[in-house]
């Protein structure tokens, strides 16, 4: 009844003073997730039938939306500005294996989860799943061009947003500062991601302490606010199902409690049914924006009526598109860097490349920021543009990861059963510009491997590495594709090199090494005397890597090649040398369809008859899937595939092939001598704790092979290994 009495009492004063002015109208507009993009359809009708703000308060996504509003963009070009976004990458903050340096690819990705651990040692369970980089990066795109203006009250529409102090709970009304800042803090949604920080105090989504900032624009000065609500109704219990809608609720249940009191500040409340989307429907933005504007024509007559009343129609509008003409290149003449800890601000100077005097385009500046980000030291990293003259200052600002994190990891694969373990890894913790990691496993492969790397250079440079490791495993003979005994290996030893790698070219190195093995007895109708002996040699390998991903590459390629000479000690004096490599290259034909290549080979020389005790295993998921893992080994071999890889959706992945293998006791190189063939087909899918993968694989002896594997079964220290 209080508005209703309010907006009577407006008019009355307006009718008796001739002389008034136009009464000032303030637009609210709440948060609701994906749903708040049904701001952008209501705000195109109000448009097109001459309605227009003189004020802007807005929330969490009515923040971003009312903040390019505010800089001048119509409804329009908002809706093609927010809908060219790919709304499921920009809530992600893996990092894309293609843009990371080949030094940071010696080894494979782990770990079902991550933790950082803490001085103590303790692992820290994370406040938030998403730390934000992309989302920041993004934000800092779309509000660039408004770095000149530091009091939001002298942008075209005058704007304010609302955050939430982390410490207090209290409500923080944002009128000046950075724009990117402000809307990113209004943004921060609890728990989903990582509160934000503006000049030391943290800040979580502004709907939590105010969800329909209609007050505030009466605070601004307008006399009449049309409140655009959109935030979801509270869901029954059975409704309550799982965490995302425990989460959603719980948030809900904070903006329902503060938005019943914001209603009676509005003079009209616009309040579109949006049934059947979330908070977290961001696959169905159009929809929603279509809901939007079918909810305002089909109120427009109200609307109208209410707002000819009121004399908030027709009026001329002030609103200036200057401001929204991008900044495509900026001029720097400072450059400072907030956040950080440990790493010096050379070093995060070296990491983004940027330099002072010199112009970039903004598009530049947030790809020097990514290239920093992928070395892999930061939760986030962003610019900020400071006005400095005709000029800008630019302020780096980074959050440091801890140097200790553990990764747990379980999988399961047919060829290996179930494997549990852990890995450790120190990053600039024992020396400067190092990596050491600690790995655990047992179950089907027991293994201790220690891995230690100093490198001299960021993205080029050289390196040494200390490899110590034990590792025992069962290896089984077949009859007839079928097991008939097994055998156990122990082997233990280590090697050290010395290495190059080159940006995003290559990595080579060259090692010696030593290690002791010993042959037992385990189901056997063998002889069970135990064998044993000791090898050392040197070593050389390299390679290169640009696949877009490690577990389920579409496009890039992949060359591994190894070369070891090794002289064994207790049988002969006379040096052997092994070779091998593999090839895979990934093209895409498409979006969605891409084909594989594969040749792999493998050789003895010098002295073959060492096959016997370090042999080419040949068979199994990752050599040729129509032999078993242990099923057939030969000092010479050649696999050949051909494959096609459909990926119909985000992380669902088809593949289907054929491969072909020649295998010998001497060196061959016609492909049809030998041949034998395997056809394959699987499926795959990527999930948040791994991989999972399944193939069924048909030879030319018409016997049948599966493979199932779920998690990381992937050797972390493939290159590592001798």
């Amino acid at each position: 009844m209080n508005k209703y009495l309010y907006t009577i009492l407006i008019i009355l004063l307006l009718l008796v003073s001739g002389r008034a002015e136009a009464a000032k109208l303030g637009y609210a507009l709440s948060g609701g997730g994906a749903r708040g993009f049904a701001h952008i359809g209501i705000l195109k009708v109000l448009e097109e039938n001459g309605i227009y703000p003189d004020y802007i308060s807005g929330t969490s996504i009515g923040a971003a939306i009312g903040a390019l509003y505010a800089m001048g963009y119509s409804a329009d070009d908002i809706e093609s500005i927010l809908t060219a976004i790919e709304w499921n990458d920009v809530f992600q903050d893996s990092y894309q294996r293609k843009d990371l340096f080949i030094g940071q690819k010696r080894w494979a990705p782990y770990g079902n989860v991550s933790f950082d651990l803490n001085d103590r040692w303790q692992p820290q369970i994370p406040q938030y799943i998403y730390s934000g980089n992309t989302i920041n990066l993004e934000l800092f795109k779309l509000f660039a061009a408004s770095s000149r203006v530091q009091d939001f009250s002298k942008l075209p529409i005058p704007f304010s947003c609302i955050g939430t102090d982390l410490e207090t709970g209290g409500m923080q009304v944002f009128n000046q500062g950075s724009l990117m800042q402000v809307v990113r803090a209004s943004l921060s949604i609890p728990s989903l991601l990582k509160p934000f920080e503006i000049d030391g105090k943290y800040y979580i989504d502004g709907g939590i302490s105010q969800n329909l900032p209609s007050n505030q624009a009466h605070i601004m000065g307008a006399d009449i606010v049309i409140g655009l609500k959109v935030n979801s109704s509270l869901r029954p219990a059975d409704k309550v199902d799982n965490l995302i809608n425990v989460l959603d609720q719980t948030i809900n249940i904070c903006m329902t409690q503060n938005v019943e009191p914001s209603l009676d500040a509005c003079n009209i409340i616009l309040e579109p049914d949006l049934e059947g989307y979330s908070a977290t429907s961001f696959k169905n933005i159009e929809q929603i924006i279509d809901a939007g504007e079918n909810y305002a024509r089909e109120n427009l007559a109200r609307i109208l009526a209410t707002c000819d009343s009121l004399g908030i129609r027709n009026r001329p509008t002030s609103i200036s598109s200057d401001m929204i003409d991008p900044l495509y290149t900026v001029n720097i003449t400072k450059l400072s860097v907030q956040g950080n800890t440990k790493i010096s601000f050379a070093k995060i100077r070296e990491y983004t490349n940027i330099h002072t005097d010199r112009s970039y385009t903004i598009n530049s500046i947030i790809q020097h920021c990514k290239t920093a980000w992928n070395m892999q030291l930061f939760h986030y990293i962003y610019p900020e543009l400071i006005p400095d003259g005709d000029n800008f200052e630019l302020i780096i600002h980074v959050k440091e990861r801890e140097r200790k994190h553990i990764s747990p990891n379980f999988s399961y694969s047919s060829e290996n059963a179930l494997v549990a373990g852990t890995l450790l890894s120190l990053q600039n913790y024992l020396m400067k510009n190092s990596i050491a990691q600690a790995e655990i496993k047992i179950g089907g492969i027991n293994e201790l491997n220690l891995d230690l790397v100093k490198n001299f250079g960021d993205r080029w440079g050289i390196y040494y590495r200390f490899f110590p490791y034990v590792n025992e495993k069962t290896l089984y003979n077949y009859k007839d594709h079928y097991k008939i005994n097994s055998t156990g290996l122990l082997e233990y030893g280590f090697n050290s090199g010395l290495g190059l790698f080159a940006g995003r070219i290559a990595n080579v190195e060259a090692d010696v090494y030593t290690y002791e093995t010993r042959l037992y007895r385990k189901i056997t109708d063998i002889d069970s005397t135990n064998l044993r002996y000791i090898v050392n040699g040197l070593g050389f390998k390299g390679f290169h890597e640009s696949l877009d991903d490690y577990t389920f590459p579409t496009s890039g390629s992949r060359v591994f090649a190894k070369l070891n000479m090794a002289q064994n000690s207790e049988f002969s004096d006379d040096m052997y040398g092994k070779y091998e490599h593999n090839i895979e290259i990934y093209q895409p034909m498409n979006n969605k369809v891409t084909i594989k290549y594969r040749f792999d080979y493998g050789s003895f020389f010098l002295q073959e008859n060492q096959a016997e005790r370090d042999p080419f295993y040949i068979g199994g998921y990752e050599g040729f899937m129509g032999y078993q893992k242990y099923e057939v080994s030969a000092p010479f071999y050649k696999i050949y595939e051909l494959g096609i890889v459909y990926n119909p959706k985000r992380d669902l992945f088809f593949n289907c092939g054929i491969q072909g293998l020649n295998h010998a006791n001497s060196d061959i190189w016609t492909p049809y001598q030998n041949l034998t063939t395997c056809a394959y087909a699987g499926i795959g899918y990527r999930t948040k704790l791994g991989p999972l993968k399944y193939s069924i694989v048909l030879n030319d002896a018409y016997i049948v092979n599966t493979y199932i594997n779920i998690g990381y079964c992937f050797d972390v220290f493939k290159y590592a290994k001798r």
